[in-house]
């Protein structure tokens, strides 16, 4: 009889150990939800940060281009007449019978100042475009990253609390099933870029 009640001793020894290390598994669970709740709001936090900032940052650098723009097509239509004015005089100076330029020079003039309007409009709409790709990109990253902690979070607050020995079974495999999709869909994501 001494050896079965030494196999019951051990046997309840390595059960209770187990059930003491379940409690430390879910207290530790609890622990890195918590942790895992914080950062996700910190993550959130710069969301809102992000987007506050990209706001006000797109104005301002648009009304900046705009300004910059428009001052630049200023002076560029300035120097223009004032070149075209300087030729118109001393083209009527060197031949005073011969009329001013013709209109297929002043339509070709027009012309030129019009593309370069073009050219320098189309390139800081597509610096903006460009820029607000890159915002959006990063904020979806962030947001991306947001979920992925939520859903961590609640896998880790589910493995905190107690269950039966079968359940904690079936849980753990769904929890590893579950952390593989995550992991291989963060790693196609990532592949993408």
């Amino acid at each position: 009889m001494r050896i079965p009640r030494a196999l019951l001793t051990l046997a309840s020894l390595v059960v209770l150990a187990g059930c003491e290390g379940d409690r430390r598994a879910q207290e530790l669970a609890r622990q890195l939800s918590a942790v895992l709740e914080n950062y996700r709001q910190q993550v959130d936090r710069k969301i809102q940060a992000e987007q506050a900032s990209y706001k006000k940052l797109a104005e301002l650098y648009a009304r900046a281009e705009q300004e910059q723009t428009a001052e630049a097509l200023g002076l560029e239509r300035r120097e223009r007449s004032a070149r075209l004015a300087d030729a118109l005089v001393d083209e009527a100076a060197s031949r005073p019978a011969r009329p001013g330029p013709s209109l297929a020079q002043l339509q070709d003039a027009l012309r030129e100042y019009a593309a370069l309007d073009f050219d320098r409009t189309e390139k800081l709409l597509a610096e903006q475009r460009e820029a607000q790709t890159r915002f959006l990109a990063a904020l979806e990253d962030l947001q991306a990253e947001s979920q992925r902690i939520a859903t961590l979070a609640r896998l880790l607050e589910s493995l905190a609390q107690p269950r039966r020995p079968a359940e904690q079974l079936r849980e753990l495999a769904a929890f590893a099933g579950q952390v593989g999709q995550a992991l291989r869909a963060a790693g196609q994501k990532g592949g993408e870029k």
